[in-house]
């Protein structure tokens, strides 16, 4: 049982990825955008301390991965 408040696409993976890495969201699931949507903004949250899995709940080893978990 999740305790999901909102589900938001703002169509700005970097502002998302920002967003998450200044604490301001809590999570990115990303399932298939293009790899130079999520990059750039997936350095910045790691670097703040986020941390990334794939759907199965394993560490992501996987730099350019499109399916992913991310959060704080």
């Amino acid at each position: 049982n999740l305790d999901v408040r909102r589900d938001l696409d703002l169509w700005a993976p970097a502002f998302c990825y920002c967003s998450l890495a200044s604490g301001k969201i809590e999570a990115i699931i990303n399932d298939g955008i293009e790899l130079y949507d999520f990059a750039a903004g997936k350095l910045i949250a790691l670097e703040a301390g986020a941390k990334a899995t794939c759907f199965s709940g394993k560490n992501l080893i996987d730099d350019t991965a499109d399916a992913f978990i991310i959060s704080n």
